[in-house]
Order: structure tokens, then sequence, then C-alpha cells
């Protein structure tokens, strides 16, 4: 791939953007069923003259802030689509002498009162353009009432933690900046680039996309009302503390002839609802409705995939014979099971001649280990293409180890540890249009000659387990302050975009450590198949569902009913319940597993099965407080209204004293009725929608600990005989 390919696909990388009325009093109406978009052209256009005349965006160029030269400046702007519900626009603005062009694109969703925009920086001329410093991507207010009492409701992200997802309140202070910024350079590392901040039964949900370092900050004033900055930032956190997003080290630069960079994408949903949580639900709607990837033109349904409980350093006779076990046991699709996909993760390449070998020393020899896999990855997928599986295949191309065939051929392309020590790798320089143009054909050839005889990989995996701030900062050039992180966050997602434009039908899932670069931009490219890697131990798994689903309508989990600690955790059921999810990859020992073992893994299976559905693109409803604690029960709802149908998932935790609770179901009709089944149990009920809310469903397990599921869905018409009380 030529350069002039590259940059095509660098600027296509950049995503569509909005703008957030700072006056425009209109909101969407909090429904939680699915509604069409209401179209609204005059509110749009007075936003878009609101934009264009206090651009929520601000910076310095020369001296000078952007308040000032953006009036002076000459701007255009253009429609660039309009159709369901979401009108995008382009402003440009002019500097006289030719050596900037600012560049907003903006999208309106009306029907969600959502906003969002993303802004670049051209520079057209063939001479070095002026100092550009003091970045912010947003530098807006989100209301202008200082008196007000302000509540943020953030998030903990993923690090491998119990608490990952956890939900946080805060209450906004005034005069006192909330900083929000996670560690490393990866965007979901320890805190969630999503957060919502409420007042009087309104508010303002937040997102920030940038795969890389950002800082947000809320600042209360009682002559501005609350304020949001948010920007992508250089310092590290950890090296250089900061309470002011102003000493977060903002993007400091000047461009170069020809060159174009992009700030991270700023969403605002507006909304007003009796409780923040019901405004989630909004966001849930919008999420799926424009932001999850289509692959193949489909949104991604529920998958059961599995790794056979096979090491990270298999061989081909391990996976083929692992798979016939699998299929013997009949949990394979052309044997009447429910795997839908065979999952190979790390390790199938070729690893050098070590004491101790391991996994990642590997990483940067993109092709199947000629000894362990000498016909590469397509017999291993072949045989499970024959027993109804798709493949799925791990990798990493952003981390290279010393040693490997990337290293030692092209060490120009790799950015060195920040401290020397090179236990953690090299970074490839995303920003680099020959490293990239290589990883794009050769991650090209693995999704298209790795697969099933004559078949595409199904789903291309890429983790990322190294933080790259430390490398980025030590890359950049002097007076060129974050531009090796501004190349490699858009290298890495044109990556992307380009793998995508070739197989369009091909998933792509992010991982991350388990869930570390899981922003929105990441989000509208990839799902996160792997949340956190956190996995098996039950509290915390039932905690990351509570957290998650605020924000995410797909993630996945992994489990298998022996990884129970010893019996530590608790029944099998148990554990496994805790850690249902949209992409539910289970398995079990095949050189270990006992009969029961196997019937466990179908009972569980057959029981996500037949709930899949619910958890997917649905409503989400916590019937109880957060808790970490051993004591405590946790009931979640997943409702579908369109559809009629919904589960509820109710766990008894170990120490929790009561053997029943009373959970009151939310987003049902009052006046309909609802066949509710214990899936424990050979029978239903049907219950009237006014009693499932109050007094609610009664939810007993006389052993603790214990774990229940219960489906729902809508009957045609109330019976007589089935309109009770309660349950």
């Amino acid at each position: 791939m030529d350069r002039r390919s590259f940059l095509r696909s660098l600027t296509a990388a950049v995503a569509s953007v909005a703008y957030f009325s700072k006056t425009a009093r209109q909101r969407a109406a909090l429904s939680t069923a699915p509604r069409a978009p209401s179209h609204n052209a005059d509110a749009v256009a007075s936003e878009l003259s609101q934009f264009i005349a206090n651009p929520p965006f601000t910076f310095t160029y020369d001296g000078q802030p952007s308040t000032t030269l953006l009036r002076q400046w000459g701007h255009g702007q253009q429609v660039v689509s309009s159709s369901n519900g979401r009108t995008e626009y382009l402003v440009t603005w002019n500097e006289p002498h030719g050596q900037v062009q600012v560049r907003a694109t903006i999208v309106f969703y009306p029907g969600f009162g959502t906003v969002e925009w993303t802004v670049s920086f051209a520079n057209p001329s063939t001479t070095r353009s002026r100092r550009l410093s003091d970045v912010l991507a947003a530098d807006t207010v989100l209301n202008r009432d200082g008196q007000v009492a302000y509540v943020l409701h953030h998030f903990n992200g993923s690090a491998d933690q119990a608490d990952d997802y956890a939900p946080r309140t805060s209450s906004i202070g005034a005069n006192a900046a909330q900083l929000l910024f996670p560690r490393g350079g990866r965007p979901s590392n320890g805190v969630w680039p999503y957060f919502n901040v409420a007042w009087h039964g309104a508010g303002v949900i937040v997102a920030i996309g940038w795969p890389g370092q950002w800082t947000a900050q809320l600042l209360l004033e009682e002559d501005h009302g609350l304020g949001l900055k948010a920007a992508m930032t250089s310092a590290d956190p950890d090296d250089q503390p900061y309470h002011d997003i102003n000493r977060a080290q903002l993007l400091d630069t000047t461009l170069e002839g020809g060159e174009e960079i992009r700030l991270p994408l700023i969403v605002l949903m507006k909304w007003q609802a009796d409780s923040w949580m019901l405004a989630q639900n909004q966001w849930r709607q919008w999420m799926t409705e424009y932001n999850l990837p289509r692959f193949g033109g489909r949104l991604p349904g529920p998958i059961t995939p599995t790794t056979g409980s096979l090491s990270l350093l298999p061989d081909q006779e391990q996976e083929l014979s692992a798979i016939a076990t699998y299929a013997s046991r009949r949990t394979t699709r052309d044997r009447g099971g429910y795997y839908t996909h065979w999952w190979v993760d790390a390790g199938w390449y070729a690893i050098p001649k070590v004491a101790n070998p391991n996994w990642f020393f590997g990483v940067g020899n993109w092709f199947p280990d000629p000894e362990r896999f000498p016909r590469g990855m397509g017999p291993t997928f072949t045989h499970a293409r024959q027993h109804q599986m798709s493949s799925l295949l791990w990798s990493e191309p952003e981390r290279v180890m010393p040693g490997t065939d990337l290293y030692s051929k092209h060490r120009d392309w790799l950015i060195a540890p920040p401290n020397g020590a090179s236990g953690q790798g090299y970074l490839l320089d995303f920003g680099n249009a020959a490293a990239w143009a290589w990883m794009v054909e050769r991650f090209d050839s693995i999704i298209t000659n790795q697969g099933a005889d004559g078949q595409e990989l199904s789903v291309f995996r890429q983790d990322f387990n190294m933080d790259p701030l430390g490398y980025w900062n030590a890359a950049d050039a002097p007076g060129r302050s974050g531009m090796t992180q501004v190349k490699h966050v858009v290298g890495h997602l044109a990556f992307w975009d380009e793998l995508r434009r070739r197989h369009p039908g091909v998933w792509i899932d992010s991982c991350a450590s388990g869930g570390r670069r899981n922003d929105l931009e990441t989000m509208r490219r990839a799902v996160p198949l792997l949340r956190s890697d956190y996995q098996f131990e039950p509290t915390g798994n039932q905690s990351q569902t509570y957290g998650i689903s605020f924000w995410l309508p797909y993630y996945g989990t992994g489990v298998g009913p022996q990884a129970t600690n010893g019996g530590a955790w608790g029944p099998s059921q148990y554990v496994v319940r805790s850690s249902l999810a949209p992409c539910y990859a289970s398995s079990v020992d095949a050189s270990t597993a006992t009969d029961e073992d196997w019937e466990v893994l179908d009972k569980m299976n057959l029981d996500f099965e037949r709930i899949q559905d619910d958890l997917l693109y649905s409503d989400f409803y916590p019937l109880t407080n957060f808790s970490l604690n051993d004591d405590a029960w946790m009931v979640l709802q997943f409702d579908r209204p369109a559809a009629g149908t919904g589960t509820v998932l109710a766990f008894r935790r170990p120490k929790a004293p009561a053997a029943g609770i009373r959970a009151q179901l939310q987003g049902l009709s009052p006046g309909a009725s609802y066949l509710v089944q214990d899936l424990d149990r050979e029978t239903a009920q049907v219950v009237a929608g006014r009693a499932l809310a109050r007094p609610g469903l009664l939810i007993e397990l006389a052993k603790a600990p214990a774990a229940a599921i219960f489906h729902y869905e809508i009957q045609p018409a109330p019976t007589r005989s089935g309109a009770i009380g309660a349950l």
C-alpha cells in the first residue's frame, strides 16, 4: 500500500461529530420503549448556528485564543448526509495565511437529544505552521445554573479487579475541579470514558472517543455554571500528578505542510427522567441504533465460543483432538449443541527457543509456528467448520518482542521502551506509513488464509497488553508534544477501518488486557468479547455485569463449570450464571472433565440459549443496590419492550442472611399479563404486570450462594386464572 493510500485511510478514520447546544431547551422524551427518532430541522439549524458562533472546543494558535481567531477567520459549512434520524455537517475555518484549516464534523441525533463532534486540523500549505497549543476537544458549558446541586455518576474502567466497571457517585462542588483520566494511555484502563452528570431530574451523558490518553474536567462556577473540558493529554498521572486539565500536557505542536491531525470524539446526550439510571436506557438504545458495528451489514448477535480449555501453547493435534472430544460430547452445532466459534488464543505463532517459553515471547512473529502448525491454522478451523463452528484467532499487532521476525527485520518501525528495559516489548509505530501498510497486508493475509478451507477468519481478536503512553511521549520530537500519540491513535483506527473495508463480514474483538481500550471510537468498530481479565469469581462478575450494562449492550465473559476455586466460590451453577453475557464463552478441560462436568456445561449453555436475546439490545434495570459484599443479594433485569420478553438474574451471595427478596420489575405494561418461568422449575405462572412491579416478583433461594433465572413474556390477553397478585 502506497503513502497516498495510507493517508487516505487515515483521513477516513476521522470520525463523525456533533455539538451540544448551550441554550436549546428541547429534549428528547425518555421512553423505555424503542421509538423512531424525530426530525426537527429548525432545532438542528439553530444548534448548528450556535456551534459556529460559539464553538465548543478551544485552542491557541500563534499565541492567540481560538475564541478570537475563529470569529475572524472565514468559514464554510455543508451537509454531509441526512437520513434515519441523523444529520451530519462539516464546518471549516481557514486561517488567512493558508497554514491551518480547522474542520469540525458535527452529527445531530434529535430523536435522542444527542450531538457529537470531532475536530481536525490540517495544513494545506507546503510550509510549517505556527504553534498550535492548549488544544481542548471540548470546552463548553453543560448547564448555566451555578446554584443547582450537580451529581457525577462515573464508573471504574477495567483493571483486572473485582470492582471493574463499579459505579461511583461524586458531588461536584463549587470552584473545585473534578478530573477523570485513565492510566498509561489505554482509554478505559482503570477509569471509564463515559459518565453521566445529573441535576433536578435532568442531565447530560458524556462520552469521549479516543483510544489513547484523555482527561475530562468538570468545574462548577457560580457565574458560569457547570463547565466541561476534555482533551487528549500526554501527562502520566502516576509520574506527573495534576489537578487541572491545563497541567495535563495538552497537545502542543506545529503542523508540517500537508499534515492533518484530529482530536477526540466528544458526545453529549441530554436527558430528562426521574432517575439517571433510566436515562441510561436512552443511551443503550442510541448505542444500538447508531454505534454498534454492523459486521456484514448485521448487528452482532449472541455467540457461545469455546477454547476447549487448551493451554496458550497448543499444537495442531491438540486442537483437532479437543474439537473431536467436544463433538463426541454433542456440544457442537452439528451434534445439536450450542458452540458457535472455536477460539484459538495466544501462542499459535512461532515462539523463540528460550529456557522457559511463553506465549508473549513470540509477539511479532505473525505466522503460524511451523513446528506446531506446519499447515497453518487451516486444519484446526476447517475441522471446527465441519462441526458448524466459526473461527476466532488472537493477535497483538502493536507489541513486538525482541528476537521476533518483525523486530529483526524492521527495527526502524518500533518505538523502544522509554526506560530502556525490553521486558514489555517494543511498540509498533502505527503513525509510520511503511509499518502501517505492512501490518495491513500481513493481517489481511492472516484473515484471508488462516481460516477454514475457502473461508476467511470469522473473528479477528486484537489484544493490547502494554501501556503505550511512555513510549509515545519518549518518541515525540521537540516542539511536537503529543504528535506520536495522535498519529498512533489515528493509524490504529485506520488499520481497523481498512481491514473492515476489505473484510466487511469479519468481526473485530477489542481486548486490550481485558477491556482497557473500550472507548466509543473503538466500540464503533469492534466488540469486547472479554470485558475484563478478572474472570470466574462470582461476586466480582455479577458486579461487572451491573456496571458495564449501563453503557455497552454487547460484551463478553468466559467461564467453565470447573472454575469454582475448589468449591470455595460455590456450586458450578452459581459460578457460571454469575458470568452470563451476550458473548458467553464456556468450556471444560476435556482431559479431566467428569460426566457431571459435561452435564453442568450442557445445562448452563442451554440456560444461556434460552435468555440470550434478552441480554442483547434490551433495557437494563438494576433492581438492587450495587455491592461487592458477600452478604448481599444482587438482582438484574434485562427487558425487551418491543418483543415483550425479559430476563431477571438473581444472586443470593454466600453470606446473605435473607432467603428471599421482592424484585420490583421495571418497564412492564401494568395492564398486561406475563408468563413468568423459573428456569430451574418445570412450571410457569401468568402474572399481571402491575403485580410484578409492586409488590414485585418474589425470589426465594433456600441455600447460599445460589442463583436463579426468571424469563418472562407478555401474553396476548390476561387470563382470569392467571392474573394473580404476585408470584
